[in-house]
């Protein structure tokens, strides 16, 4: 495992104070993103479920993403990319150039993240035993 960045310890402390904390998901979410931005800048990010009967993802947090772009995110076709992706039976975190495909075969960074002014990008699924939870992207302007 690599060496955490300067103040590192102190972010991953204070997200498993987060995730372990009381109060609502969506305030705790609020607060992981601000928490990871002292770690990660960033100008957009979001934390979404996967799932419901029509397999999209659900905003539990996000901010930065214009109405385009979050339209897409919670479209059919964006779930159908994360499953082409991998990104609901793996939970290792993957950058927009680390990508199985090229970039601009993926209709989501084609067609409105990269339109939108983003240069890269990182998405994670977070899982349970039983199926996708709910995945983290936290592209960077």
């Amino acid at each position: 495992m690599g060496e955490l960045p300067p103040g590192g310890m102190e972010v991953a402390v204070e997200i498993g104070q987060i995730a372990a904390g009381a109060g609502r998901i969506e305030q705790r979410a609020e607060s992981l993103l601000e928490t990871l931005r002292r770690l990660v800048p960033f100008r957009a990010a979001g934390i979404f479920l996967l799932g419901g009967e029509q397999g999209r993802l659900t905003p539990v947090a996000d901010q930065g993403y214009d109405d385009a772009v979050r339209a897409f995110i919670t479209s059919r076709a964006n779930s159908d990319e994360i499953e082409m992706l991998g990104f609901n039976r793996a939970s290792v975190p993957l950058r927009v150039q680390d990508l199985p495909i090229a970039r601009e075969r993926v209709r989501g960074w084609a067609e409105y993240l990269s339109p939108a002014g983003f240069r890269e990008g990182l998405g994670v699924g977070l899982l349970t035993p039983r199926r996708p939870a709910s995945g983290v992207a936290g592209p960077e302007h």
